[in-house]
């Protein structure tokens, strides 16, 4: 997947800074290598040339390859969670919950968006055969999403008097979740064809449809 570039790593001045502030250079770097070589091309030697420093600097950030990784992803993923958790409501309007959708979805869309480098690294961790234990860690955030949507979906299918709503939710909630992430993947690849504001609606049109087959109701 081709990357977003981003501001150069200050190189002259990684070398003599720090263990804790070279860190985040240093994950900027292995980001940028990562982005470009997948996790198995992704050396220590190519990470240390990308941060301007040397390998026992690099090692006295981190000292594997594993550990590197654990961090990286582990701030990816929190940075698109925070991002997108800061731009979706946290409850459902239940009077309009088709408006509540959208606006959920254009707030994801819009984060991603803005942090293609992250959604890349954490989309490839998850699927792209990284290591389990890492990947694990990225699917982790993932389901704290889901968990949040279930209960959201689910509150207004039990004010709406849909049986076995929790299940429904549940159901709901998935398939958010999988077309989010299939639309997010446009949007980071070709942000012009596929604007986030636009792919929020067609993303709700199609979900709204299958909420009420799934629910058995007609929702506002």
């Amino acid at each position: 997947m081709a990357s977003t570039p981003r501001e150069s790593v200050p190189r002259a001045r990684a070398q003599h800074l720090g263990p804790e502030r070279r860190r985040p250079l240093v994950l900027d770097a292995a980001l940028q290598v990562y982005l470009r070589t997948g996790f198995d091309g992704a050396s220590m030697d190519a990470i240390a040339s990308e941060a301007g420093v040397t390998k026992p600097v690099l090692y006295d950030c981190y000292p594997n390859k594993r550990e590197l990784f654990a961090a990286l992803l582990r701030r990816e993923a929190e940075r698109l969670l925070e991002a997108t958790t800061a731009s979706m409501p946290q409850e459902v309007d239940l009077e309009h919950p088709a408006s509540t959708l959208r606006g959920g979805l254009t707030g994801f869309f819009r984060a991603v968006a803005s942090l293609p480098d992250s959604f890349r690294a954490t989309v490839m961790a998850v699927h792209d055969g990284l290591d389990p234990q890492i990947a694990a860690g990225v699917e982790q955030h993932r389901t704290s999403q889901v968990v949040l949507m279930t209960g959201m979906i689910g509150a207004y299918l039990r004010s709406a008097g849909v049986e076995d709503a929790d299940h429904k939710a549940e159901i709901s909630a998935n398939a958010v979740a999988g077309i989010s992430d299939a639309f997010a993947r446009l949007i980071v690849e070709d942000p012009v064809t596929y604007p986030p504001d636009d792919m929020a609606d067609k993303a709700a049109t199609i979900l709204l449809k299958g909420f009420e087959g799934v629910a058995g109701i007609k929702i506002p």
